[in-house]
């Protein structure tokens, strides 16, 4: 059995030590986990994402117009002179 590995350095040495054709199942078996994963957590959670993302805007935002980051420094550098 292996043991646990807690970091990403022990566990890109682990692979290392892997053949490739051992290394590719093992990246295709991870693959179908992501893939199997953003089904499972797909539009819903980004549904939920947006709208976690809407209320912290509304939270933070003034409601007007803001300067961009070229006006920023344009006045700026005009406080300078």
């Amino acid at each position: 059995m292996v043991g646990r590995m807690s970091t990403i350095t022990e566990i890109e040495a682990a692979v290392d030590r892997l053949s490739p054709g051992e290394q590719a199942e093992l990246l295709r078996q991870l693959a179908n986990r992501l893939r199997s994963h953003q089904r499972a957590t797909g539009p819903a959670s980004r549904e939920l994402w947006l709208g976690r993302l809407r209320a912290l805007r509304a939270t933070i935002g003034t409601g007007g117009p803001t300067l961009s980051s070229a006006q920023v420094l344009d006045e700026l550098r005009q406080e300078r002179n």
